[in-house]
């Protein structure tokens, strides 16, 4: 076969960890560290060191390099032998703050296809594995793995209570950062312990799968990744809590997990909603425990192993191929197909809300159902069972649309008023544009603050019980422009008027404080604004932060109070909550207020 060869960025990632002492050999394969740094700095820094956790180093130069050997030795150890595998390092200024920021960043340097030996046609493999399942050197002038790291962590500005660790052991104390672990956790990404399949867009390189996309299985659609379109490899990225790995060694080895698999027991992949480049896919979730060594953060319960008994690192790496060639296949489609998974919008009490002027939604009918109590929503389509649900509440009156153009099957699109699913009051519904197009489109008066319920079926087209497929909704009210609430400022600045609801003391904030008086010891915040006016429950609202890389977070309101000169929200901060300076908002029925600096301490 003629090989193929693509180039392909660094797995980016953001680390803080923690470590215990262990080991496990299995194998014999080398991997040798590049120093690509000038002179002087990063490998070569000259600065004294003193011997610590069994690194016998003398300079900080040093002491860097003989972490990375070391963790290169742990993975050494535990791969089939093969061609030297070459990791190309260097120390870097990257992106920080005073309380937050990268550490580093690992992945493979290119990406091969139709290569000798390879157990899988038109299929990606990173360079390390299919140099190691071809038997040579594939592209024998560049390196295989490519590591960046922060040489700035620990100084002014750059996480500033934190510094790496050099030391071998799990003695790192206050603030240290094991590079070891990390460099562990990085090493996997290189060694194919990713997808290259873009989960934010459903595309793959060249139109090809990659080896790990093979074991990514769906439970909603019952499909894995080399089956499914763009968009429903899009919608299974942030499908949380029912995209799972299929490998039959990790199945094999996944009694070692108490927690973190589905009813088969196979083990959940990282799927958050909304997306988080960089980590969703190419993880275990969060929920895994005991905690594992590829959970987007490492703990201190995380055993500085690679492998069985302790962790799934290693099995994962079986699968997509590193066992040689005596790999298991990858495990067929489920014949007979089983029953598909409703989806979450399936019953009206779950609806999807819609906020805003003119909102969109994406999503499936695919293992929908139909309530009891339901009401036909077209009468010619008596008999259709494939219904989900959305809601969305007027910001102001006027003329309103919704359509379902770009869904890819017969939809059949119904809107109502009401709390309750068998006591809805009519407002529109349609079946067909026209006689060729099968998409669905009405138009109603709305009034602002009216929560409207949607219901989007499949028509029963010949007795099927409804078409399914994927759904492309869209909302638009005209005249629309809401004014959105003002978060207040201090004077002078962009620094949020926020206050901790307890103590009133000013940020920066902890998310844990001992003088809480909830029994969770999680800070409350009382956040001041105007111009946020509710007419009653049911209202659509959120307060959300931003960090620096436009991740939202959206924070738990637990009270609302008015005041002489406006309102005060008072939320919860949570411990999925990034350190830092953060961009605090309020959305108030889709439209929302100025941007706002807060700071959290993690």
């Amino acid at each position: 076969m003629n090989k193929i060869i693509s180039r392909l960025p660094a797995l980016f990632l953001t680390l803080v960890v923690g470590v215990m002492a262990s080991s496990t050999a299995f194998g014999q394969a080398t991997i040798v560290i590049e120093n690509f740094d000038a002179a002087g700095t990063g490998f070569n820094d000259s600065t004294p060191a003193t011997p610590v956790g069994g690194n016998s180093g003398t300079t900080i130069g040093q002491q860097r390099l003989n972490a990375f050997q070391h963790a290169a030795n742990i993975w050494g150890a535990t791969l089939p032998g093969g061609p030297v595998i070459t990791v190309r390092a260097s120390w870097e200024d990257q992106g920080c703050e005073a309380n937050a920021g990268t550490l580093g960043s690992a992945g493979a340097i290119g990406l091969v296809r139709n290569f000798p030996n390879a157990p899988a046609i038109n299929t990606w493999f990173g360079q390390a594995l299919a140099n190691t399942l071809a038997g040579f050197d594939i592209d024998p002038a560049n390196p295989e793995i490519r590591a960046r790291f922060n040489k700035k962590l620990g100084t002014p500005g750059c996480l500033e209570n934190s510094r790496w660790y050099y030391g071998f052991d799990a003695n790192s104390g206050p603030g240290g950062i094991k590079l070891v672990t990390v460099l562990l956790h990085e090493f996997a990404h290189g060694l194919g312990f990713q997808t290259f399949t873009s989960s934010s867009s459903g595309t793959q390189p060249g139109g090809f799968p990659s080896t790990y996309d093979r074991f990514l299985f769906d439970n909603t659609t019952n499909k894995d990744w080399t089956q499914m379109t763009d968009a429903e490899r899009m919608a299974s990225a942030i499908n949380t809590g029912n995209l799972v790995w299929t490998g039959a060694q990790v199945l094999s080895d996944a009694a070692v997990l108490t927690q973190g698999k589905d009813a088969q027991g196979r083990p959940r992949l990282y799927a958050p909603n909304p997306i988080r480049v960089g980590s969703s896919v190419s993880h275990w979730d969060t929920v895994a425990g005991p905690d594992q060594l590829m959970e987007p953060n490492i703990t201190v319960n995380v055993w500085q192993s690679v492998a069985m008994p302790e962790d799934l690192t290693f099995s994962l790496l079986k699968d997509i191929g590193w066992c040689g060639l005596n790999c298991p296949p990858p495990p067929p489609p489920p014949s007979p197909t089983p029953t598909p998974a409703p989806p979450a919008n399936d019953n009206f009490a779950n609806a999807q809300v819609l906020t805003g002027c003119s909102p969109t939604a994406t999503g499936t009918n695919v293992g929908a159902t139909k309530e009891s109590g339901e009401l036909i929503h077209f009468l010619q389509s008596a008999g259709s069972t494939k219904s989900v649900w959305y809601q969305w509440q007027a910001p102001v009156s006027g003329t309103a649309t919704i359509s379902t153009a770009g869904s890819t099957f017969d939809t059949v699109l119904a809107v109502y008023t009401g709390n309750s699913v068998n006591a809805l009051g009519f407002v529109a519904n349609n079946d067909d544009v026209s006689g060729t197009n099968t998409s669905s489109f009405v138009t109603f008066t709305a009034t602002a603050g009216v929560n409207y319920r949607i219901a989007v079926d499949g028509y029963n087209n010949s007795g099927s019980g409804g078409d399914v497929g994927n759904i492309s909704l869209a909302v638009n009210i005209g005249n629309c422009s809401t004014i959105g609430p003002t978060l207040l400022t201090d004077e002078g600045t962009n620094n949020a008027l926020v206050m901790d609801s307890v103590t009133r003391l000013r940020g920066p904030f902890p998310i844990v404080a001992q003088h809480n008086l909830s029994s969770d010891r999680r800070t409350r915040l009382s956040v001041f604004l105007k111009n946020f006016n509710i007419s009653g429950p049911g209202e659509s609202f959120s307060v959300q932060v931003q960090d620096a890389s436009l991740q939202t977070y959206t924070l738990t309101v637990e009270h609302i109070q008015y005041w002489e000169y406006g309102t005060y929200i008072v939320v919860k901060l949570t411990d999925d909550l990034p350190g830092g300076t953060l961009d605090l908002s309020v959305t108030l029925r889709g439209a929302e207020s100025n941007k706002a600096k807060i700071t959290l301490i993690k």
